[in-house]
C-alpha cells in the first residue's frame, strides 16, 4: 500500500467514525437541551457545555472536510498542497484534543468542590501542551516528532489522571466508557459527547435517589 492508498483508507475510517460521532452528538444534545426525565426543554441550558460541544463539532467537521480534500487531491494526482492540508488537519486535531483535555480538567475541578489541589498536576500538563501546540507551528523539523510525541504523551496522562479522579468520585465505570485514542479528532469528539452524556446520566440518577 502506497501513501496515496493509505490516505484513502484513512478517509474511509474517518468517515465511518464521523458517522458514529454524529449519532452520539445527537444523543449528547438531548441531555443538554432537555430535562433529565422526559422530553421537556430545560429552562436554562448549560451554555459553556453547549459552546464546547459545538466548537468540537466545528473543529471535527472541519478536520474531516480537510481530509476529504486531501483524498480528492490524491485521486487526481495533485500532490502539491497535500502537506499543508495534512498539517492543517493535524492542527485542528490537536486543538480539539486541548479543548477536551481542558473540559476533563474543568470537570475534576467542579466535582471536587472547585478545589485547585485536585487539578494542579493535569493543569500543569495542559498548560505545557498549549505551549507545545503553539511551538508546533514553528515548523522546526528536527523537533517536530519530539513535540508530537510529548504532546500526546501529556494528553494520555491527563486523560488517565482526570478520568481516574472522576471514576473515584462517581463510583462508576467511566474509565471504560470514556477510553479513547488521542490521535484522532473524531474519536476525541466521540469521547467528549460520552463525557457529557455520562454527566447527564449521573445527574439524573442523583435526582432519582
Amino acid at each position: 500500500m502506497n501513501i496515496a492508498q493509505a490516505r484513502l483508507v484513512g478517509l474511509f475510517i474517518r468517515a465511518f467514525l464521523y458517522g458514529i460521532y454524529i449519532t452520539i452528538l445527537a444523543h449528547c444534545l438531548r441531555w443538554i437541551f432537555y430535562e433529565d426525565e422526559g422530553w421537556k426543554l430545560r429552562r436554562r441550558v448549560n451554555g459553556m457545555m453547549l459552546t464546547i460541544t459545538m466548537l468540537v463539532f466545528a473543529l471535527t467537521t472541519a478536520s474531516f472536510g480537510v481530509w476529504h480534500q486531501i483524498a480528492l487531491l490524491v485521486v487526481r494526482g495533485q500532490e502539491l498542497g497535500v502537506t499543508k492540508l495534512v498539517n492543517a488537519s493535524d492542527g485542528l486535531g490537536r486543538a480539539t484534543t486541548l479543548i477536551i483535555d481542558a473540559t476533563l480538567v474543568y470537570r475534576c475541578w467542579v466535582v471536587y468542590s472547585m478545589s485547585c489541589s485536585a487539578i494542579y498536576f493535569p493543569l500543569f500538563l495542559l498548560v505545557s501542551n498549549i505551549g507545545l501546540y503553539i511551538s508546533s507551528f514553528l515548523y522546526i523539523p528536527e523537533f517536530d516528532a519530539r513535540l508530537i510525541v510529548t504532546f500526546y504523551s501529556f494528553n494520555i496522562i491527563i486523560n488517565l489522571y482526570t478520568i481516574r479522579k472522576l471514576h473515584s468520585f462517581h463510583r462508576s465505570y467511566l474509565t471504560f466508557e470514556l477510553y479513547r485514542q488521542a490521535l484522532n479528532s473524531t474519536l476525541n469528539g466521540i469521547a467528549l459527547n460520552l463525557i457529557l452524556i455520562r454527566v447527564g446520566q449521573h445527574r439524573a440518577d442523583g435526582s432519582n435517589k
